[in-house]
């Protein structure tokens, strides 16, 4: 009877621990699912690094519909802006040294220039629009696009602006040095801890 008795025991507790061992298990299972999930949403929201920029420093690349819009009015307008001398230098230098490209030849090759002014007329906008993004095609970069309905319209567009779209084209330029200055060694701290050590 002892014997019975004992056996029945055993599967009773056997039984109760198969329950309890199986929503462990689960558990177990779950967390792990859970774990797994977390770190696949975590991996997918990372977005892949983005090409560095390119162009020298200061520099402004123009894209416009047409060579005659940069040969013209609005043309004479960047050049007078952004191409002034600056006093302050020890010998005379531009604010930015200017490189033109018509919407035509700009591909991506020429995408992943730091700084970008996109110009363009189209007769089928209701009112100018100016759209401003950062690190489009490359980082670190500015691409700056204005749209007028008219000719005259761009123009007095890109004169009413020309100072705000020069502090975005600068924060791009100090962004840029300062990424660079980063991967530079520090030399003068290398020789004297060469010299310690």
């Amino acid at each position: 009877m002892t014997l019975t008795a004992f056996h029945l025991s055993g599967i009773g507790l056997h039984q109760k621990g198969s329950v309890f061992h199986s929503l462990r298990s689960c558990s177990l299972v779950g967390i792990v699912f859970l774990v797994f999930l977390a770190g696949a949403c975590k991996h997918k929201s990372t977005p892949p690094r983005k090409e560095d920029s390119s162009g020298a420093t200061l520099e402004l690349l123009v894209i416009t519909d047409n060579k005659e819009q940069w040969e013209g009015s609005l043309g004479d307008t960047i050049r007078a802006y952004f191409g002034q001398i600056q006093t302050a230098m020890t010998q005379p230098e531009p604010l930015f040294t200017l490189a033109h490209l018509e919407v035509s030849g700009f591909n991506r090759m020429f995408q992943h220039h730091h700084n970008i002014l996109i110009l363009s007329v189209d007769p089928q906008a209701k009112q100018s629009q100016t759209e401003t993004r950062r690190d489009l095609w490359a980082e670190p970069q500015r691409v700056i696009k204005v749209t007028a309905p008219a000719y005259p319209i761009l123009i007095a567009e890109v004169d009413s602006q020309k100072t705000a779209f020069r502090d975005l084209f600068m924060e791009t330029e100090y962004a840029r040095t300062t990424k660079t200055d980063k991967t530079l060694p520090e030399t003068e701290l290398i020789k004297q801890l060469e010299k310690e050590y």
